[in-house]
């Protein structure tokens, strides 16, 4: 399973590392965020060149906090400004605080990092070199160890603290 688990991992951020636009509002985040409870989450419809259909998108005040929604990969609105929560953004672009997941339900945030379009393409391009040396070893022959290495491997690039010690 920790095969399956990997590759989900690897595909999931090279998509979405080719699909980052920058979003035109001033009030507006573009990017994404990743969220251990609910996967990576788009905190705009610029980015999955949806706002003609879906219009979407995660704004901040003149004092950090933030309000909207976000869309996450598992298909979940994500309010950043709920009732008996809340979010906001730091000088370092960080995120911290209460959001709201539509299925899971309330999701605590610390410092959570926006990906802009060059570090998504840079971890991309560092993903697929993580892979294809995995892959140049025998990648489906792998033990539970190498398959814990390369996960290791993957969720330290991505800054992914708990996916490492995921045994699913």
């Amino acid at each position: 399973m920790p095969k399956l688990l990997i590759l989900s991992i690897a595909l999931i951020f090279l998509s979405l590392g080719f699909c980052f636009t920058a979003n035109a509002g001033n009030n507006s985040l573009p990017g994404y965020i990743y969220s251990e409870e609910v996967g990576w989450i788009s905190l705009s419809c610029f980015n999955t060149a949806s706002c003609d259909s879906i219009d979407y998108g995660v704004l901040k005040d003149s004092k950090g906090n933030l309000s909207g929604y976000g869309y996450s990969q598992n298909g979940e609105w994500i309010n950043f400004n709920p009732n008996y929560g809340g979010s906001s953004i730091d000088s370092n672009s960080k995120i911290s605080g209460w959001i709201f997941a539509q299925d899971t339900g309330w999701v605590n945030i610390d410092s959570v990092k926006i990906f802009s379009e060059v570090e998504l393409q840079n971890k991309a391009e560092s993903a697929k070199n993580i892979v294809s040396e995995y892959e140049n070893t025998g990648v489906n022959n792998l033990s539970d160890a190498g398959a814990a290495s390369l996960l290791s491997s993957l969720c330290n690039l991505l800054g992914i603290s708990q996916c490492a010690n995921n045994n699913n």
